[in-house]
């Protein structure tokens, strides 16, 4: 195991030059530096600015994992299999904005994490209710009978 090329004690890590600890106190020195916050942040507005494209892919990519773990090929290979409709009420995917592409919720168990289809957001937010409050169901029915 090849050695840490600032300390020369610890082990450095898989994809770095440097150990954990010399990592971060390499980053937190580059902080120090008067206006680097500023230039970083002025280099990554720029970089949005100039590549649209690439920044749509990359939030995608990030808004898909983030929320539930999926990534993009699992969502287009669920999306091509259901067709692009909703696995519980088969209505067809609708565009989030104006010209924009067709979406769908990705379902996942909140305690496990397992991944189970794609749903449009009306069933995906009844589905989330039914498992939060016990019996919603039930209370949701009574209560539109109630209103007959």
């Amino acid at each position: 195991m090849r050695k840490c090329s600032r300390c020369k004690k610890h082990p450095r890590q898989e994809k770095h030059a440097y150990c954990r600890s010399c990592q971060a106190a390499y980053y937190q020195g580059r902080r120090k530096i008067p206006g680097w916050l500023k230039r970083q942040a002025r280099k990554a507005r720029e970089f949005r600015r100039e590549n649209p494209a690439r920044m749509k892919v990359l939030y995608r990519r990030h808004n898909l994992k983030n929320s539930c773990g999926a990534t993009v090929e699992w969502y287009e290979a669920k999306f091509k299999k259901q067709r692009g409709r909703c696995a519980i009420c088969r209505a067809k995917a609708r565009p989030v904005r104006k010209g924009g592409i067709p979406r769908l919720c990705s379902d996942h168990d909140h305690e496990t994490g397992k991944l189970r289809a794609l749903l449009c957001p009306k069933c995906n937010f009844a589905i989330s209710r039914i498992e939060a409050i016990p019996r919603w169901h039930e209370l949701a029915l009574a209560y539109l009978a109630k209103w007959k």
